[in-house]
């Protein structure tokens, strides 16, 4: 196995990694009223959000990886939408529906005390082209928000790309320079542009991986990027999407376990919060005491992981396959 593939691999532990993150903090933490907020659990999931950033520097990566290593092209833009969409729409999808069905299901439990099931389908229809970043409506489920950010991420690369590894260095080096610069465009929390920092860190490491820049200019440009990332988001944040970039360069054997977690990731995170959010919600009723109310927190998290398994198999997996048929 090469030293790229074994990159690969510790790209795929870390988005287990981001995931199971991510999970952890919706279930210890989205009803702060489950666990005593002095437990060590529910302080454990403190930075349980950032498997978000983590993701972004992810995505940076890997989609510029693939891009290089597939020769994209301007012209084949179409194969590029046509792939990363076959990938992530339909499980996306799929998430929603589960998020309306169990809506329902829940308000036919006796411990239910929610408001009676009445999507509102205008909103329901907005998750589609992720238009609802644009009109501010609210997310079915909080996650969904990233999802916009990551597609945004797919249409600016796709046309971005050809520049950045032009053959005319002046034109890259604009390029590169103009991207991050992009970071501070007040466009809200909603659109990429003060996420960028993140994805440049991971587009300029795989630039350099893949000889498509120097040493000397990744050493301008990633302290750049991470300078950048700093200053928006601050030392913690930072320090995690240097850590995420430290895994792709080191690492070199990955664990099956994590390896296997990240290969359901996305399936994780799509269904952790309808599943694992509404475990915690009926037990809240039925459980007072906490140590049993942390075991709940555990066991949530091993539904949901089946769940995704499951969801992987019969979803995700079968799109996947389409997707990789797709070339660029």
């Amino acid at each position: 196995m090469s030293q790229h593939n074994k990159n690969l691999g510790s790209v795929e532990m870390m988005r287990g990694i981001a995931a199971f993150m991510v999970a952890y903090f919706h279930i210890a933490r989205g009803n702060r009223d489950f666990l005593d907020n002095s437990s060590v659990f529910f302080k454990a999931g403190a930075y349980g959000w950032a498997g978000v950033e983590i993701f972004f520097v992810i995505s940076g990566f890997i989609i510029t990886y693939a891009m290089i290593n597939g020769g994209y092209t301007i012209s084949r833009i179409h194969h590029f939408v046509a792939k990363r969409f076959i990938r992530l729409e339909p499980p996306y999808i799929v998430s929603i529906l589960v998020v309306l069905l169990l809506m329902y299901v829940s308000t036919l439990s006796p411990y239910y005390r929610g408001e009676p099931f009445n999507p509102d389908w205008g909103n329901v229809l907005g998750h589609l082209g992720y238009v609802n970043a644009f009109t501010g409506a609210k997310w079915l489920q909080d996650v969904y928000w990233s999802l916009a950010i990551e597609f945004e991420f797919y249409l600016g690369l796709a046309l971005l790309f050809p520049l950045l590894v032009h053959k005319n260095k002046i034109v890259s080096y604009t390029a590169m320079a103009a991207l991050l610069g992009m970071s501070f465009i007040p466009a809200g929390v909603a659109h990429i542009f003060q996420y960028l920092p993140y994805f440049c860190m991971g587009i300029f490491y795989s630039m350099f991986l893949l000889g498509r820049i120097n040493r000397t200019v990744f050493w301008v440009s990633f302290p750049a990027a991470a300078s950048v990332c700093y200053y928006m988001h601050g030392h913690t944040l930072l320090g995690l999407a240097l850590v995420t970039i430290a895994v792709f360069a080191y690492l070199k054997n990955v664990p099956r376990p994590l390896a296997w977690l990240g290969k359901i990731s996305y399936s994780l995170y799509l269904l952790h919060i309808p599943i694992g959010g509404r475990i915690i919600n009926i037990s809240e009723t039925l459980v007072k005491n906490q140590d049993m109310r942390v075991a709940i927190v555990f066991l949530s998290l091993a539904v949901c992981i089946f769940c995704s398994w499951l969801f992987y198999s019969w979803v995700e997996k079968p799109f996947q396959k389409w997707s990789k048929r797709i070339k660029y």
